[in-house]
């Protein structure tokens, strides 16, 4: 791994093997409770329980496995630029590094994903050029220095709300797409949000309606089901 050196799995077993890495990598940068760390576990799990669906896509694709890796670490990807991205981490939507509906399209037979683009074969002397390109000093580009100070700034101006807990009792038909979520839920909405029952419980309209919120919000003494409604 740290030579950069790898193979795309032709079987379920290599595809375990290569899952199996990345989640203990993720272990170590992350922690064993970080969401991208329990989503690698997932598929660890799936692939034990449904060997015979993976054996059948590896069948029918030769590339089966890299698109399935390809998509993991896209959805990855993704997830970080959103968080470097995004002004607040309450607009980060951390949904999107579930693939659970992936999995199961793999069950019925239906699992599409592109091949990752740095395994598409291109011109070899352009990969050459490029090569030599990196090795040159004055090619290579650095972020001006402003820049980087500007960086520094806008991640000490995050409020920090500590680490994401999720609502294990939530009810999933309540539950909302973070973009529809932003729409709906503006910062002013969830400032003005009244009590919702007799008992007087505020609601925090995170932890119904995305299924999670974090440790050190404002109002985590209201993340609890709703007595009157048994959510």
């Amino acid at each position: 791994m740290a030579e950069n050196k790898f193979h795309t799995p032709e079987t379920t077993h290599l595809l375990r093997r290569q899952f199996n890495n990345w989640y203990g990598v993720l272990q170590i940068c992350f922690g064993e409770e970080s969401l991208v760390a329990k989503e690698a576990r997932a598929w660890i799990t799936h692939i034990d329980k449904y060997e015979l669906s993976y054996d059948a896509g590896f069948k029918s694709d030769l590339d089966f496995g890299a698109r399935i890796l390809g998509l993991a670490d896209l959805t990855f990807f993704q997830l970080c630029d959103a968080c470097i991205r995004e002004k607040s981490i309450e607009d980060v939507d951390f949904g999107q590094i579930y693939l659970n509906a992936k999995r199961s399209d793999i069950l019925q037979n239906c699992f599409t994903a592109n091949k990752p683009v740095y395994l598409v074969t291109s011109n070899k002397k352009h990969r050459e050029e490029d090569d030599k390109d990196s090795d040159d000093p004055i090619r290579k580009k650095t972020k001006p220095q402003d820049q980087k100070d500007k960086d520094i700034k806008d991640k000490l101006s995050y409020k920090d709300l500590g680490n994401l807990v999720k609502n294990s009792q939530a009810n999933q038909d309540w539950i909302i797409l973070g973009s529809k979520y932003k729409a709906i839920f503006t910062r002013e909405v969830n400032a003005a949000t009244p009590a919702f029952n007799d008992s007087g419980l505020i609601s925090r309209n995170k932890w119904h309606t995305r299924g999670f919120c974090y440790e050190k919000c404002e109002r985590r003494n209201y993340h609890k089901k709703f007595p009157q409604v048994g959510i």
